[in-house]
Order: C-alpha cells, then sequence, then structure tokens
C-alpha cells in the first residue's frame, strides 16, 4: 500500500512538473502568429502584435501579450481603430477538454479606441 502511495504522488508530482514546463518549450513566436492571425480573422483589420506572448498554466492558463495595434478601414482619418499596451486573457480548463476555447477574464491595458 505505502508503495502504492508513493507512486502516486511521484506521477503527480511529475504531471504537475510537466504542466509549468511544457509552455516554456514552445516558442512565444507560435503563440503570437496564432493569435495575430485568428484576430485579424475575426475582426476583418489587420492586428499587431509588439513584443512576446506570454503563457501560463499555472495555476490557471492566462495568456499575455505585449502593444497591441488594430489597424482601421480605409477611409479613416486614424490609422488605428484601437491601440492598447497588453492584453491579459484567462481561459478555463474544463472546456478545453472538449475543444471549446472559453474566456473567463478578459482585461486591455489602457486601451485607445478610435470611433
Amino acid at each position: 500500500m505505502k508503495k502504492l502511495l508513493i507512486g502516486v504522488v511521484c506521477l503527480v508530482v511529475l504531471l504537475v512538473a510537466a504542466i509549468v514546463v511544457l509552455p516554456s518549450l514552445v516558442p512565444a513566436s507560435a503563440y503570437k502568429d496564432k493569435i495575430e492571425t485568428q484576430l485579424s480573422a475575426a475582426l476583418d483589420r489587420d492586428v499587431t502584435i509588439s513584443g512576446d506572448v506570454k503563457l501560463s498554466v499555472f495555476p490557471v492558463l492566462k495568456a499575455q501579450t505585449g502593444a497591441v495595434q488594430i489597424e482601421n478601414a480605409d477611409g479613416f482619418t486614424d490609422e488605428n481603430l484601437a491601440t492598447m499596451e497588453g492584453l491579459d486573457a484567462r481561459i478555463l480548463l474544463l472546456p478545453l477538454l472538449s475543444k471549446k476555447i472559453e474566456i473567463a477574464q478578459f482585461e486591455r491595458t489602457r486601451p485607445v479606441i478610435s470611433l
């Protein structure tokens, strides 16, 4: 019984270590390109992210970006529809198991929106 308990504890420790280490093994540019592409498609505007995208898994799944610029459509006086110093998103873990992304919290840092 004692060996089984030690084995389970070791397995849990290895799983937690893998969850913490794995995001650092994937280059930040992979996240950045994917986020820019998805945002550009969803907004039908060019979206540019300056700096790296940081992903953390523990204690919650969280993504942070550097400065973000959303370009305005042709014919508007301002070059950008919106600019912000950064974006933070917290993502729920359980819906990911069913291949759905649900954002629990979304924060913009110092947004400037030109309408």
